[in-house]
């Protein structure tokens, strides 16, 4: 089958696995569910006011200092995050190319829900308040909460640590651990701040919501019973985004929630075990 033909059909198969509970969602709180049943993430909308930028605004531009030394990545992340992990992975379009289809079809069904809940959430981009930020980049017409980029970042790494690791992956180890894979997503995260389009708040939700999503799929194609869920209420955070913060954070609200037996995981399943055999 052709590129084109197959990622039609990877990505009608992790439609049906990652859906948002929209029937749930008032202004302030969202349900990320499995199947529209299995609760995996809830978020709560940071509180937009004087509080909130006072806390986060000031980040924007101390983190501003850092745009000389990066300008190059943060360009180049505008419209790619992938081959940063190669530079500590081996990720080739030939030895890996069953691991790459699966990242692909992770990250386009990552980027349409995060769009939807970015769009349920509404919150401003630093610009909109104060043009003394002065993005290095274009700001996305899209709002800010959460971070794509993030959410993108963090759910790649937790897969590419699962087939690292040879088919298991507890995201919360990982942060602790600071492994190669949550320093690169961290960083990724971050260079957003510094180009002057994110809050550490969107970051930090996008990361708790993408390592779940990557919790999540793992479990369900290594045939797992449980995987873990998380809860960020944005109205309750304050401070920068790092991997001790997101450790802190991923703490607070964590549980597990059992995954449906019977799950026609499609041609997801045989191409996580031929990925698995690409490491």
């Amino acid at each position: 089958m052709d590129a084109g033909p197959r990622s039609a059909v990877l990505d009608g198969e992790m439609a049906r696995l990652l859906s948002l509970d929209v029937t749930a969602m008032t202004t302030a709180d969202v349900k990320a569910s499995l199947l529209g049943n299995t609760t995996l993430v809830e978020l709560i909308r940071p509180d937009f006011d004087n509080d909130f930028l006072k806390d986060q605004m000031p980040y924007l531009r101390s983190y501003a200092d850092l745009r000389l030394d990066r300008t190059a990545e943060i360009t180049i992340q505008t419209g790619d995050v992938l081959s940063f992990f190669g530079a500590i992975s081996y990720l080739d379009p030939e030895a890996t190319k069953r691991s790459l289809e699966l990242i692909g079809a992770l990250f386009r069904s990552v980027n349409v829900n995060e769009m939807r809940l970015k769009l349920h959430f509404d919150l401003p981009r630093p610009i909109t308040v104060a043009q003394e930020v002065q993005p290095m980049i274009q700001t996305p017409g899209h709002p800010s909460w959460p971070s794509g980029h993030a959410t993108e970042a963090f759910a790649i790494a937790t897969v590419l640590s699962a087939l690292k690791n040879g088919g298991s992956v507890d995201g919360f180890n990982e942060v602790s651990n600071t492994s190669f894979y949550m320093r690169l997503a961290q960083r990724i995260a971050a260079n957003r701040t510094v180009a002057g389009v994110h809050y550490p708040s969107d970051s930090m939700c996008g990361a708790i919501l993408g390592i779940t999503i990557g919790e999540m799929l793992v479990n369900m194609l290594e045939g797992e019973a449980k995987t873990p869920t998380r809860k960020f209420d944005g109205s309750d955070f304050t401070g920068d985004f790092d991997l001790t913060t997101l450790k802190d954070t991923m703490q607070l609200g964590a549980g597990t929630e059992a995954i449906p037996g019977g799950l026609d995981l499609g041609l997801l399943s045989p191409l996580w075990a031929i990925a698995k055999t690409e490491w």
